[in-house]
C-alpha cells in the first residue's frame, strides 16, 4: 500500500494533524507530562493563521506523520515562544537583505512511522518545497534534543545548548539554517538529472508526493489522468499492453524524469501503466493547482509550451525506433535511454550506473534478450560498459579500476 503526502487542506486532514500531534507527544512518548487534553488533540494560536501549512502522511489512510512550517508575520513565530532567536535574526539581517524567516516543528511521527526513512526524508522535502515557495531564506526549529540528527542532515546547525522546556516535560535545541541548504538537499539532485527548473520555480509549494513499494502500481493504462509526476527517488517502469495483452515496456524512468504531463492539456485516459520498479518517492502535481498557477502567469504557459514541445519530439522518437528500426538499433536506442538517467558511481567517478539488466533492457527496445546480450557482449568488448544480470555500467571514459 502506498504513502501519499500532502499538506493538510480539508477539516478531516487538519483534524488528523491535531490529532496525530496528541498520539505521539501524549500517548506514545509521553510529553506534556502524560496528560490526555480532553479533545485528544494539540494545537496553538499559530495553527489559525495565515501562511502555515501543516504537511501529513498517511499509510494505507491511517496517519503516521507531520510536520508544520510557519511564516514569520506579525505574530512572530512559535519556536520565540519558548526559545530566543534575537541574536540569531539579527546577524542575519545585517548581513542579508529583507531576509524572510520561517519555523519548521510540530514533527510527529508514530513508532510505526519512525520504521520508515522514506517517510521522515519525505516530510522534509515537503516542507522544503513550502518554504521555497514562500521565498522563505532562513529557517529556524525547536527540535527535540532526540531528533536534531535529523535537522543536522538538512543543514541545520545548533545554536544554543540544550534546555528544559517543564509544560512540554522535554528538552529542546534551538537550530538554524539558510533555506539554500535544505534547498540543494531536497532538489539538487533533480535539477543534476535535466529536471526542468520550471516545475520547482512554479510548483514546490503544491506537491504531493507518493511513496511506493517494489511492483506497487501508481496508474494503470485506462485510468482518468489528472496528475503528472516526478521521479525523486527509485525507478519507475511504463509499461503499455497491446491488442493482444502483451506487455511492452515503454521506459524505464529514474530520478528526475518526469511523465504523465500530457493530463495537463488533454482529457484523454492513461496510454500506459506506470509501475515502481524498486522503493520509489513520486512527486505528484494535480491538474487543478497546475491550472490555476498557469492561469496567473503568461509566462509560465510559454514556458510549458517549449518544455511539451521537446517531450512530444522526444516521443516521436521513440514511435520511430520501436516501429521501423531493426533490432539493433532498438537496442541501441534503449542503451542510450538508460545511459542517459543512469546515476554516477559511489566510488569510481568514470562509472554511470542503471540498475537494469539485460532483460529490462530487452522488454524496453521490444527484442529478445539474446540479442540484448550480443550487443552488450560487442559493446563490452569495445570496452564501453559492464554488465551482470541486475546492471548495466556505463564506462564515460577508458577505464581505471575494476569495476565488475
Amino acid at each position: 500500500m502506498s504513502t501519499l503526502l500532502k499538506i493538510a487542506q480539508s477539516a478531516k486532514e487538519v483534524d488528523d494533524v491535531l490529532c496525530l500531534r496528541h498520539q505521539v507527544y501524549v500517548v506514545e512518548d509521553g510529553k506534556f507530562g502524560g496528560r490526555s487534553t480532553s479533545e485528544a488533540r494539540i494545537m496553538d494560536r499559530f495553527d489559525a493563521m495565515p501562511f502555515v501549512a501543516n504537511i501529513i502522511a498517511y499509510h494505507d489512510d491511517k496517519a503516521i506523520g507531520t510536520i508544520r512550517i510557519v511564516k514569520q508575520t506579525n505574530a512572530g513565530l512559535p519556536t520565540e515562544e519558548f526559545l530566543d532567536f534575537t541574536s540569531y535574526k539579527a546577524v542575519i539581517e545585517k548581513d542579508f537583505e529583507k531576509p524572510v524567516f520561517a519555523s519548521a516543528g510540530m514533527l510527529a511521527i508514530t513508532q510505526e512511522g519512525r520504521k520508515r526513512r522514506d517517510v521522515i526524508m519525505a516530510l522534509f522535502k515537503m516542507a522544503t518545497g513550502v518554504c521555497m515557495d514562500w521565498g522563505v531564506t532562513h529557517v529556524v526549529a525547536n527540535a527535540n534534543h532526540e531528533t536534531t540528527s535529523i535537522y543536522e542532515h538538512l543543514g541545520f546547525e545548533s545554536i544554543g545548548g540544550k534546555t528544559w522546556i517543564p509544560l512540554i516535560n522535554n528538552s529542546i535545541v534551538p537550530m538554524a539554517t539558510p533555506l539554500a541548504k535544505p534547498i540543494d538537499w531536497a532538489f539538487s539532485g533533480l535539477m543534476d538529472n535535466q529536471l526542468d527548473t520550471f516545475w520547482l520555480e512554479n510548483f514546490s509549494g503544491a506537491f504531493e508526493r507518493i511513496l511506493l513499494s517494489p511492483n506497487e502500481v501508481l496508474f494503470d493504462q485506462g485510468d482518468a489522468a489528472n496528475s503528472v509526476y516526478i521521479v525523486d527517488e527509485g525507478w519507475v517502469s511504463i509499461v503499455k499492453e497491446d491488442d493482444e495483452g502483451q506487455e511492452l515496456n515503454l521506459a524505464k524512468l529514474s530520478k528526475g524524469a518526469l511523465f504523465g504531463e500530457l493530463a495537463m492539456i488533454d482529457e484523454s485516459t492513461r496510454s500506459a501503466k506506470a509501475v515502481a520498479s524498486t522503493h520509489t518517492d513520486v512527486i505528484r502535481i494535480n491538474k487543478v493547482d497546475f491550472q490555476n498557477t498557469i492561469r496567473k502567469d503568461g509566462q509560465s504557459s510559454d514556458k510549458l509550451l517549449k518544455i511539451f514541445a521537446k517531450r512530444l519530439r522526444s516521443t516521436d522518437e521513440l514511435v520511430m525506433v520501436m516501429a521501423y528500426a531493426p533490432q539493433t538499433s532498438r537496442v541501441n536506442f534503449a542503451l542510450n535511454k538508460l545511459r542517459l538517467s543512469a546515476v554516477p558511481h559511489k566510488k569510481y567517478p568514470d562509472i554511470l550506473v542503471s540498475k537494469n539488466g539485460p532483460a529490462e533492457v530487452a522488454k524496453v527496445a521490444g527484442v529478445r534478450e539474446y540479442e540484448v546480450r550480443r550487443i552488450l557482449e560487442l559493446e563490452k568488448q569495445k570496452g564501453h560498459l559492464e554488465y551482470s544480470e541486475r546492471w548495466v555500467h556505463f564506462i564515460i571514459d577508458e577505464p581505471q579500476s575494476n569495476i565488475a
